[in-house]
């Protein structure tokens, strides 16, 4: 029964920091927000453009929004894990390619590529995406890395 209750705190925590959080990425202020539920798990927001829920392809409906808990314990390891990691963030700091829109149409290429597809190098790689052939052209610093490091270095896969 106390599991339970419990249960029913953390979940009611989770959708009043979702709903700030909503809030906080409609006035464009943030992309992710952590909160504090106790003085050993944390709770971390992100929104995540590459995710689209079923039935709601080319909507504009609230779609992307993610959350993980943190163990307090764990997050000395985090930290050693992100700073061992290249600086850059963002798929835009790893790919060169210039026309706009290829940063979305990548992301939603490594979504959907197939576990065999992801052994294969990155640095100019070429796939369809609407109509069109969009070739990955890597930095120079990263481009012996394969579609899977890409995918891993920018979050959509572990």
């Amino acid at each position: 029964m106390k599991t339970k209750i419990m249960a029913n705190v953390k979940t009611k925590f989770l959708e009043q920091a979702i709903a700030k959080f909503k809030e906080a990425v409609k006035n464009g202020r943030v992309n992710e927000m952590n909160f504090i539920y106790s003085p050993s798990l944390i709770l971390r927001l992100w929104f995540d453009q590459t995710i689209v829920e079923p039935n709601q392809k080319n909507s504009d409906k609230e779609t992307g929004f993610c959350h993980t808990w943190a163990n307090v314990d764990t997050l000395p390891i985090q930290k050693e894990m992100a700073m061992n990691r290249l600086p850059q963030k963002n798929i835009s700091e790893v790919i060169s390619n210039t026309s706009e829109g290829d940063d979305d149409a990548i992301l939603s290429f490594l979504c959907n590529a197939k576990e065999e597809t992801l052994n294969e190098m990155a640095n100019g790689y070429e796939f369809e995406h609407k109509g069109e052939i969009i070739e990955i052209i890597m930095w120079q610093p990263v481009e012996h890395w394969t579609l899977r490091q890409l995918a891993q270095h920018v979050g959509i896969m572990m």
